[in-house]
């Protein structure tokens, strides 16, 4: 005997629940996981600005004040093209 979701008693309605609660709680673990790796992609953007010395800085058109917002101002720019 072929077991499905009907032989289980399981109605349409409760597996397309189950499936669309599946998919709000996969986007939600997606967009964490995104925003954390975007993070880690900030800070490690920012450590290799922040080796560069003053005049490359320069050359690139920001002070080392301005580093975190640039870092940021590329990655964040990155992932929305």
């Amino acid at each position: 005997m072929a077991f499905n979701a009907h032989t289980f008693g399981a109605t349409e309605s409760s597996v397309n629940r189950f499936f669309g609660a599946f998919h709000r709680v996969w986007a939600k673990v997606s967009a964490v996981a995104s925003h954390a790796l975007q993070a880690v992609q900030v800070a490690r953007m920012t450590s290799v600005l922040s080796d560069m010395t003053d005049k490359q800085l320069a050359e690139i058109g920001i002070s080392r004040s301005g580093i975190p917002a640039y870092a940021e101002r590329l990655i964040v720019g990155e992932q929305m093209e």
